[in-house]
């Protein structure tokens, strides 16, 4: 019987591992800010924000969106280029301001969007409605 607890309990923390690599993760601090830049394409980041979001609200909203995004390995890096990124920045960790940069190809209305982090080519693709939502965030849809 104890060895067949401790098997479940591994198998319950085996699927808790492949269930988070299916959906974009952040840091476990606190996120104070998104900047939101016109993207140059994949590989870096343009820091010259237009739009910095720091109040809680639409930090939830934005980061809901990320965490919820689901892997899909069906989709390969084209030549669509991200029209978006994004730049997570967390409160002090150890002295530094921690950050996060995110590529986003956004979606038109009633289609999904794709997000990578930077430097990778991983896609992750929201719901039509997370899109409808970054669309009136980003676009002012």
């Amino acid at each position: 019987m104890k060895k067949l607890l401790v098997h479940v309990g591994f198998l319950f923390l085996l699927s808790g591992c492949f269930s988070s690599d299916s959906t974009m993760s952040l840091l476990d601090e606190e996120v104070i800010a998104i900047g939101i830049s016109e993207s140059k394409g994949f590989g870096g980041i343009n820091e010259d924000i237009l739009i910095l979001i720091d109040e809680q609200d639409e930090l939830d909203t934005l980061m809901h969106i990320i965490e919820t995004a689901r892997k899909e390995n069906e989709i390969k890096r084209t030549d669509v280029q991200p029209e978006f990124d994004l730049l997570i920045e967390y409160s002090e960790v150890d002295g530094t301001f921690p950050t996060h940069g995110l590529h986003v190809i956004i979606g038109m209305d009633g289609e999904k969007s794709i997000l990578y982090y930077i430097g990778d080519e991983t896609a992750y693709v929201t719901s039509e409605e997370d899109t409808r939502v970054m669309r009136e965030m980003l676009l002012n849809d």
